[in-house]
């Protein structure tokens, strides 16, 4: 992706160096938050490589409406091939998340995790996957 300065001006790529690649983003929660996010950083061309729900009818309807691969069931092994993990379910269970994500061996040291909660800081909500990634 090149910004406007830098195809008016191909000198500045040289200053600004080579682009960073765009992260593949996996999220966990099919209801409607994590749905339209999935949607949305589709669109916005960011890769997301699944959206994983508790609910098969959720979860297959969240696919068919965000465009992504829908999984139930055991964390699909695209969560640990992501770069970005994003938690979107009720705040009361993200830190079972977190640590069904540590259980499951679904987390490397480059990841990053996120949360959707505002509620809560991710230090706190995400204690149990912080050990074992880049950052919460």
């Amino acid at each position: 992706m090149t910004s406007d300065a830098t195809a008016a001006d191909p000198s500045r790529a040289e200053v600004d160096g080579p682009a960073e690649p765009t992260p593949v983003v996996f999220i966990i929660g099919a209801g409607l938050v994590g749905t339209t996010l999935a949607a949305k950083l589709l669109h916005a061309g960011v890769p997301v490589s699944g959206l994983h729900g508790r609910k098969p009818e959720l979860s297959e309807a969240a696919s068919a409406l965000a465009g992504v691969l829908g999984s139930t069931g055991p964390l699909p092994d695209a969560v640990a091939d992501a770069d970005a993990v994003v938690v979107s379910v009720r705040d009361a269970r993200i830190p079972e998340i977190a640590q069904r994500l540590v259980d499951e061996r679904k987390l490397r040291p480059t990841q990053v995790v996120l949360h959707t909660s505002g509620n809560r800081p991710a230090a706190e909500m995400l204690s149990a996957a912080r050990p074992h990634v880049k950052g919460v």
